[in-house]
C-alpha cells in the first residue's frame, strides 16, 4: 500500500466520520431550538390570557361540579393535625 492510499483512506475516514457528527449536532441543534420555540410561543399564549379558558376548564374538572370549593376525591386535602397547619395554603 502506497504512502497516498493510506492518505486516501484515512481522509475518507475522517470525511465520513465529520458527516455522522455534523448530522448529530444538527439534529440535536434542531431538538433545542424547537423546544425553545414551543416553549417561547406557550409563553406568548399565556402572556395575552389566550390560555385562561383552558386553565379555567383544567381546574374546573378537578372540582365538584356541585361545590366548586371541594376538589374531587382523589384530591382531597389531608386533615389537620395542629392549628399551624391550617394557616399553611395547599
Amino acid at each position: 500500500m502506497t504512502i497516498l492510499a493510506e492518505t486516501t483512506s484515512l481522509f475518507a475516514r475522517v470525511r465520513r466520520h465529520a458527516r455522522r457528527t455534523e448530522l448529530r449536532f444538527l439534529l440535536a441543534g434542531l431538538a433545542v431550538f424547537g423546544s425553545v420555540w414551543g416553549f417561547l410561543d406557550i409563553l406568548d399564549e399565556v402572556r395575552e390570557g389566550d390560555a385562561l379558558r383552558l386553565d379555567s376548564a383544567v381546574l374546573l374538572a378537578l372540582r365538584d361540579p356541585g361545590r366548586l370549593a371541594t376538589p374531587r376525591a382523589g384530591c382531597r386535602r389531608p386533615p389537620a393535625t395542629s392549628p399551624r397547619s391550617e394557616a399553611l395554603p395547599y
